[in-house]
């Protein structure tokens, strides 16, 4: 497998910032991960350090002098494999993660928000506002924001989750909704749920509810 930089060099466009490799709340996984982009034409794989960046909803791959770049070619990548997880391209640049549960395949969008600060204005009224300290800033969706000096900023998970139903995406916000979408056993989703006391706000309650309250595998 050839490295993806020489593959990618023509598709990509350069994130307006560098971070360092450690944590940072806004990425995925704690450190950047050995992974192998698939193509849809069935070229051969190609290898790279990659992590998800679940504020901007952007897959990134890193260069050998740390800068990072967006994975941006519509149409050409089919999945990639981030060591044992796996993302497909939903379409351009949207990734989803697949993750098996049971007969069925759960599809989640990761996503984060910035989380409202309160600020004291003019005659001590109370404003809202996302923004952050001016230093080291990113620019996103029109704003600027800080992550390098804080890196501990608590930003609000807001995952989206769907299941794949004759080759369409349908999305579910809560069990209810799942079970809706397979009305032929929705009241037996609801009570096993129930019974089973699983969490909506919890990932693997939610494979759980894929795993042991559906019966059969949705297409």
């Amino acid at each position: 497998m050839k490295p993806l930089l020489s593959i990618l060099c023509c598709f990509t466009v350069i994130v307006p910032a560098m971070w360092a490799q450690e944590s940072n709340p806004r990425f995925l996984f704690d450190r950047f991960e050995k992974g192998v982009v698939i193509y849809s034409n069935g070229s051969p794989a190609t290898e790279s350090l990659f992590n998800y960046d679940t504020l901007t909803e952007k897959l990134l791959f890193m260069l050998p002098d740390s800068s990072m770049m967006e994975l941006d070619m519509p149409g050409i990548i089919s999945e990639v494999k981030i060591g044992d997880r796996l993302f497909e391209q939903v379409n351009r640049n949207a990734f989803y993660e697949k993750a098996e549960a049971g007969e069925n395949i759960l599809y989640i969008r990761w996503k984060s928000k910035l989380p409202v600060i309160k600020k004291e204005g003019p005659y001590g009224m109370i404003s809202e506002t996302g923004a952050i300290d001016n230093i080291d800033q990113i620019a996103f969706m029109g704003s600027l924001y800080d992550f390098n000096k804080k890196k501990d900023l608590p930003l609000i998970s807001v995952n989206i989750y769907y299941l794949k139903v004759k080759n369409k995406f349908k999305r579910f916000d809560s069990f209810n909704g799942l079970a809706k979408i397979i009305k032929s056993q929705q009241e037996e989703i609801k009570t096993c749920i129930k019974e089973k006391s699983l969490d909506f706000n919890n990932r693997e309650d939610v494979k759980r509810a894929l795993e042991e309250c559906i019966l059969f595998k949705v297409e």
